[in-house]
């Protein structure tokens, strides 16, 4: 595998791209989803006023803490949680900065996850940042146009709104997501490829 040290590199050179594109679909090998994606949101975070991340596969204590152990300022970000509210009762946990999603599935237009991200964003000012992590525990509740569907609608936020969006995914697992959706992004990379420093994915 690739030195750490490297893979932030790799990331930082993409999210400067940020200047010129406002959506991006990162690619990443297992091994560093959870590192890659806290400096997403560092490097984000330098560049805009709020941020909301979307977990979709860890509840969002969990989630909280390890941003803050990397540096994050948490007060900027703005978490949807998919996890909790199917596992424990979300109802008795106060923090202004959450909205516990009904489920992973729940990703029709008029669903707990858009109608949160929708209220966020309208709740602040300034530029903002989405993350979503990751599209295989999309593809484990949903059918690949489900899934679709659901991209695309957060994609259309970039207009009007001054957003940007990021989008993570495995590289080993979810081949046909990415092919099917990579289009859609303004910049598409795979990270930490032991080929290069950032891998743009050929799609067509």
């Amino acid at each position: 595998m690739k030195a750490l040290a490297d893979v932030k590199n790799e990331v930082s050179q993409l999210i400067g791209k940020a200047d010129t594109s406002d959506s991006f679909l990162i690619v990443v090998n297992s091994g560093y989803l959870q590192e890659v994606t806290a400096d997403v949101v560092r490097e984000f975070q330098e560049r805009t006023t709020y941020g909301i991340y979307v977990s979709l596969n860890r509840p969002y204590f969990s989630v909280k803490k390890y941003l803050v152990e990397r540096g994050v300022d948490v007060e900027r970000v703005f978490f949807v949680d998919c996890i909790t509210s199917a596992a424990t009762n979300a109802q008795f946990i106060n923090d202004a900065n959450v909205f516990f999603a009904k489920h992973p599935e729940d990703i029709r237009p008029e669903g707990s996850i858009l109608t949160s991200i929708n209220r966020f964003i309208k709740a602040t000012s300034g530029e903002k940042f989405i993350v979503v992590d990751a599209l295989r525990t999309l593809l484990l509740h949903n059918d690949v146009e489900e899934v679709s569907q659901f991209v695309h609608h957060i994609l259309s936020l970039t207009h009007g709104h001054r957003v940007k969006i990021v989008f993570l995914t495995l590289w080993e697992e979810d081949m046909e997501v990415i092919q099917r959706l990579g289009m859609a992004f303004d910049e598409i990379a795979l990270v930490g490829s032991e080929d290069g420093y950032i891998v743009p994915l050929d799609i067509d």
